[in-house]
């Protein structure tokens, strides 16, 4: 039977779309696809020609080729066997007479059947997100970000408004009672004492050497004079601070992004130090100053110091890496950066001083037990001669035998003593301390503009790492989405062969456009709507 030609063939210039299928034209439905193309400018429109075979992929027409050499994309129905547009490539175009040129195609499958499949469910390896809020987005890219530069400082680092660090002077508590105390919330059994000033340290010291107690000093060691109150009391036995900064969500070391996920880690965030080797990162979308918004535009830590024997500093982030919280304010400890060493301070002891003191104090007390001794061996040595010989026998027995013991002591009280001082305990230098940076400090760092600006255009061309089983969206943002699936389902009405060729597709990644004129204009707000 013969079918009169009713064929339709309408030729496009360069619309942007190739046989690789990097990128392609996104339409929710087949009526919205075809609309499209009705729609754009045509180099021509060829009517009541015969069959077109997708097999064969070659169309002859009566048209010079010069009318026709800038087609680059073309569709054909062929009305009387089916009612369907097809899409298609152009490889090439050929001369073959003045008046007649040869087209050469390929099927677009993905524009052909688009409006016609549906995506199942299956594993998406990248994909443009809806949602682009900072700490969002957050999985590991493996891709190279480069070295990282400082953006901003917070120095915690003061010592005071005075030049002098205070010294802690630990002492034994004094004998005959239990001493001791609380500090820093624990039990002592040691004596802390605070001095802001080196003379207030040497009459402490010198007090306790005029009262033979020299022996009692543990160890002096001094800290910065932030920790300790202007009258040289520790703040409950703590020191006790919160400090906030807004979190630097602007730039990258001056260059604004486009996406996102570059204010996270590991293009931006914070690095606590001690300066002295203890260092610890800490993401900003890890603080959750608002419970349920990471993005909130602030981070804290406190610094919190306890005394005691010894002094111990820590750094601690306030409600980091708290999805749910009860209240404001939780410290997570085990995220700290700590500071422990405090320099050890030695101590001179006027050695005449010191001996002195202790004759004082041991020379009475010996001359009163050997009168005491005395006494009563001689009163036990009469006790066989009656009453008036005990007595005689105390009084002659307790002074002979004291006498020799009074000429020891003073015998001992001649002995010759070397005069000066001694040093005692260890003295340590502390650079820091000295020059007043000891402490924390809080930097802001992030990858360099170069690099970040690399980062930025790779986000804006493919997407985000994904790495989840859902079903592939190709529209997510409003000029174009990049989708890259494994293992890819497609399912509808069209032939088998097509949709594993559809598949594949998907598996190699494509970037589906709203509009062929802005194919490869990375330029566009692409924001998520």
């Amino acid at each position: 039977m013969y079918i009169t030609p009713n064929s339709t063939i309408e030729l496009f210039s360069d619309i942007g779309l190739s046989g690789n299928y990097d990128n392609a034209l996104y339409f929710s439905s087949t009526t919205a696809k075809d609309s499209y193309f009705s729609n754009i400018t045509k180099i021509a429109t060829l009517n009541n020609f015969s069959y077109v075979s997708q097999q064969k992929g070659i169309i002859k027409i009566g048209t010079p080729i010069a009318n026709i050499i800038s087609a680059g994309y073309l569709r054909y129905k062929n009305t009387s066997y089916e009612n369907k547009w097809f899409y298609a490539f152009i490889t090439s175009i050929e001369y073959r007479s003045n008046g007649m040129t040869e087209i050469h195609f390929e099927i677009d499958y993905l524009t052909t059947w688009m409006g016609a499949f549906q995506l199942k469910q299956c594993f998406v390896e990248r994909q443009h997100v809806t949602d682009d809020s900072i700490g969002v987005n957050i999985l590991d890219e493996g891709i190279n970000f480069g070295e990282h530069v400082i953006e901003g400082i917070h120095d915690y680092t003061l010592t005071g408004t005075t030049s002098f660090n205070p010294i802690v002077i630990v002492t034994a508590a004094e004998s005959g009672g239990s001493g001791g105390g609380i500090a820093g919330g624990v039990y002592s059994g040691c004596v802390i004492s605070v001095f802001v000033t080196a003379e207030s340290a040497n009459n402490y010291i010198n007090d306790l050497i005029d009262k033979n107690k020299a022996d009692n000093i543990v160890k002096i060691y001094s800290l910065p004079a932030k920790y300790v109150v202007p009258g040289g009391t520790p703040i409950e036995d703590r020191y006790k601070e919160t400090h906030t900064n807004n979190k630097p969500y602007n730039t990258l070391d001056g260059y604004v992004p486009k996406n996102n996920k570059l204010f996270c880690y590991p293009y931006k965030y914070a690095e606590v130090s001690n300066g002295e080797g203890d260092k610890k990162d800490y993401k900003y979308e890890c603080f959750n100053t608002v419970p349920g918004n990471a993005s909130s535009g602030t981070y804290s830590f406190t610094e919190q110091a306890a005394f005691g024997a010894s002094t111990q500093a820590l750094f601690m982030p306030i409600n980091y890496k708290v999805q749910s919280m009860s209240g404001n304010g939780q410290l997570e400890i085990d995220e700290r950066v700590s500071l422990s060493s405090f320099p050890l301070c030695a101590y001179n002891i006027d050695t005449y001083r010191a001996y002195t003191a202790q004759q004082n104090t041991s020379a009475p007390n010996s001359l009163f037990n050997s009168f005491t001794k005395g006494a009563i061996s001689g009163g036990a040595a009469g006790a066989s001669g009656g009453i008036l010989g005990a007595i005689g026998g105390a009084l002659f027995g307790g002074i002979s035998s004291s006498i020799g013991k009074v000429v020891d002591l003073l015998t001992v009280n001649t002995v010759p003593v070397e005069m000066g001082t001694r040093n005692q305990g260890t003295q340590e230098s502390d650079f820091l301390l000295a020059t007043k940076q000891k402490g924390f400090r809080i930097y802001e760092k992030c990858i360099t503009k170069a690099y970040a600006k690399v980062i930025d255009d790779y986000f804006s061309a493919f997407g985000y790492a994904l790495r989840r089983t859902t079903v592939p969206n190709m529209n997510a943002r409003p000029h174009w989405t990049y989708v890259k699936t494994t293992d890819c389902i497609v399912e509808g009405n069209l032939p088998s062969d097509d949709a594993r060729k559809i598949e594949n597709i998907f598996n190699s990644g494509c970037r589906f456009w709203k509009k062929h004129t802005e194919i490869g204009n990375y330029d566009l707000d692409n924001s998520p709507s």
